[in-house]
């Protein structure tokens, strides 16, 4: 299915556990509660693309299209979502947990009650995103992203960086062992 052109087509509960679907031109399709675990969707134009309660666990998504794409309820836990294009999304109850975003851009884009638990966001913009309920403990590179103008959501500043980030010294005790 690499390079296939799906433009529009309707593609619900398809069974995909490994599809290759690279460079696929499937904007505007429909993939609603299709299971696409471990699927290759690299460089893939999915614009406007309908993804409601999939399965896309561990799948690839790097450098890939997905304005105006409806992701809500989806499993995409263990995916990769590096450099996706992914403004003005719908992913409203998503599972990015574990998943690598990194560069990824979520302007603009809905992602109420989210979670990105342990997700790698290192350099994601999330700028103009309503995370209101968005969840992300564990993640990594908050400190990079850009939460400009977001709503829903206190990003990390340096302040609570820094708090997060103080040691203490442990003092050293002495400890006397007894020999007979």
């Amino acid at each position: 299915m690499d390079s296939a052109v799906v433009e529009g087509g309707t593609l619900d509960n398809i069974f995909g556990l490994g599809l290759s679907a690279r460079e696929i031109n499937a904007k505007d399709a429909r993939f609603r509660r299709a299971f696409l675990e471990s699927a290759d969707f690299r460089l893939a134009h999915l614009e406007g693309s309908y993804f409601e309660d999939a399965v896309l666990f561990r799948a690839n998504f790097k450098d890939a299209s997905l304005d105006k794409a409806v992701l809500d309820g989806v499993n995409a836990a263990h995916s990769i979502f590096d450099g996706a294009k992914m403004t003005t999304v719908s992913a409203e109850s998503a599972d990015f947990s574990e998943a690598s975003l990194r560069k990824a851009d979520f302007a603009v884009a809905d992602l109420k009650n989210t979670r990105f638990l342990g997700a790698d966001v290192t350099g994601a913009s999330f700028k103009d995103a309503d995370l209101t309920g968005a969840q992300f403990a564990g993640a990594i590179g908050l400190d990079t992203c850009d939460f400009t103008g977001s709503m829903g959501y206190k990003a990390p500043t340096a302040s609570t960086r820094a708090t997060a980030t103080t040691t203490t010294t442990a003092t050293p005790t002495t400890t006397h062992f007894f020999l007979p």
